[in-house]
């Protein structure tokens, strides 16, 4: 073998070289993903995945050169894409990821690392190779004795490792989703009914502090978990302040992720089949619609043609940037000056206007991003930086709120989209949280006005399918409604508020533990799930 080497044609040569460095990139981008997700059996399967590839690749070149070159770049930069993709984002491929590629946008904070790591994954991807002098024998012994670690690997350890597998499953989500989808087409059942109720469970009397219809505004922070808000570092003290001030609920969970399914979803207490799918069914601004409220969505993402579209069908009177500068990322309104604008909305309202019900959400937490005004500490750190901004001006939002006599009466609610995405940068950042599940996290609900009484209601791994309906009960309104959720003032009686979904992703938060279902437990689940889908395609129909 060694002589064959030496006396090897240049070109060969150059061949020969240019595939070990393709096999030897593959090897080490895995042990740079493995540096992020912190679990050997990646590395373990994905070298034996890099062996399988290249030993297939080199039977296929004995057959067919230029086949077995184009099957080998093609696989490589398969195995590449993930390996890129499980070091950024903690994961490989997932429906969600796909379902998102329209506000890419949003992610171009890091915009020159993902580019540039795109890049070097495709170019080093795509070196050609040369054929190893092994005969066919030695090469199926070789596939097979991989082939057969790999099923061990995958009885012992199931196949949540394999990068390759990823595709298969992403394949077998979508075909499933598209049956799913025309079987639900074509039930003729009412299923309505299942999910109509009557009323709101009355499980609190509403606070003597406000009046029976008092202003209500309600923030969506992007992707805020609460250990973000708890850290000892101190670098959210405002937002940690006002929960001690307010009424808390702890324990409290996102029921899906992302942005787009977070709000709609808290909106209308229920599930969404697809991204930009709208409800039809009952929301909070319809109920507050009929009882004298003009609602208000306040779009901190007017450039955002997707954003702004999916805001104008959730029904609000009006959604406006209310003019606010747009000086935040991809042309946003920064925190800063959403948080100045949403006080003046408040301030300047004539008193014997209609009340208010305001919605915001706040876009400079999302990932990738950069503050672009507070920076935290000597500012080396994006993650920190702009979790201080926030809480920077939601302090000075609430210093004005509590000496104005404008906020008497308004009743002022604070949470998330969903918790924070556990990517690379959350890991470096928070190195110390546990995360079981890169979309599933605590998260913040609060509920404040002037002269409440501090409090803390531990719901024990309920979710934010709850919302809706707390919020209601709280202000002691009553009407029908489709709701999944419950009131968290009530018990823990509901089917559905303890379960996370996202893209036919299942996973358990009950007794504040994230796990996943039994075969038994994600049947019935995704049983229930799709007589709602049917449901809202049946009550939009009617």
């Amino acid at each position: 073998m060694k002589e064959k080497i030496i006396n090897m044609k240049k070109k060969d040569k150059i061949l020969y070289i240019l595939m070990l460095v393709k096999y030897i990139f593959s090897i080490c981008i895995t042990f740079v993903a493995f540096s992020n997700v912190k679990s050997k059996r990646y590395i373990l399967i994905g070298i034996i995945e890099i062996i399988l590839i290249a030993f297939i690749s080199n039977l296929l070149l004995k057959l067919n050169k230029k086949a077995g070159i184009i099957v080998n770049s093609v696989l490589m930069l398969m195995y590449n894409a993930q390996m890129l993709v499980l070091y950024f984002a903690s994961s490989y491929i997932s429906m969600i990821m796909l379902s998102n590629l329209g506000s890419v946008e949003d992610l171009s904070g890091k915009a020159f690392e993902y580019i540039f790591g795109i890049a070097f994954v495709i170019v080093l991807s795509v070196l050609p190779i040369k054929e190893i002098e092994f005969d066919k024998l030695t090469n199926y012994r070789i596939i097979s004795a991989m082939l057969l670690v790999e099923l061990w690997f995958t009885f012992s350890f199931g196949n949540l490792y394999s990068p390759m597998y990823a595709y298969i499953d992403l394949t077998k989500q979508k075909i499933n989703k598209i049956q799913q989808e025309r079987a639900n087409s074509k039930v003729t059942e009412d299923k309505t009914e299942l999910f109509y109720s009557e009323d709101i469970s009355d499980c609190i009397d509403k606070p003597d502090g406000l009046t029976d219809s008092p202003n209500i505004i309600l923030i969506f922070t992007e992707g805020l978990s609460e250990n973000i808000i708890q850290d000892e570092r101190d670098i959210m003290p405002n937002v940690r302040a006002f929960q001690e001030d307010a009424l808390f609920f702890s324990n409290y969970y996102n029921h899906t992720f992302a942005t787009y399914r977070g709000i709609i979803g808290q909106l209308y207490s229920g599930y969404q089949n697809d991204n930009y799918d709208s409800n039809s069914l009952i929301s909070i601004q319809h109920i507050l619609k009929d009882e004298g409220y003009y609602t208000v969505f306040f779009n901190t993402e007017p450039n955002n043609k997707e954003f702004t579209s999916y805001l104008e069908e959730l029904g609000f009177d009006e959604v406006t940037d209310l003019g606010a500068e747009k000086k935040g990322a991809v042309d946003s309104v920064s925190d800063k000056d959403a948080y100045d604008a949403l006080y003046k909305l408040i301030e300047e309202r004539n008193v014997d206007d209609k009340p208010i019900f305001v919605a915001m959400y706040t876009f400079g937490t999302h990932a990738s991003l950069d503050s672009f005004n507070e920076k935290y500490g000597d500012g080396s750190d994006a993650m920190l930086n702009k979790f201080y901004n926030l809480d920077v001006w939601f302090g000075q939002f609430i210093d004005r709120f509590n000496s104005s006599d404008k906020f008497d009466d308004t009743l002022l609610v604070f949470t998330g989209d969903h918790c924070t995405y556990g990517d690379l940068d959350f890991n470096n950042s928070f190195p110390e949280a546990t995360r079981v599940h890169t979309m599933i996290d605590r998260m913040p609900l609060c509920f404040y006005y002037k002269g409440i009484k501090s409090s803390v209601i531990d719901v024990n791994g309920r979710n934010s399918l709850d919302l809706a309906p707390t919020l209601l009960d709280y202000l002691d309104v009553n009407e029908s409604n489709y709701f999944l959720g419950t009131s968290l003032f009530g018990n823990d009686d509901n089917y559905f508020d303890s379960y996370f979904e996202a893209e036919g992703g299942v996973m358990s938060t009950k007794n504040s533990q994230i796990a996943a279902l039994s075969e038994a437990e994600n049947a019935e689940f995704f049983n229930m799930l799709n007589n709602y889908f049917i449901a809202n395609q049946q009550f939009w129909e009617k």
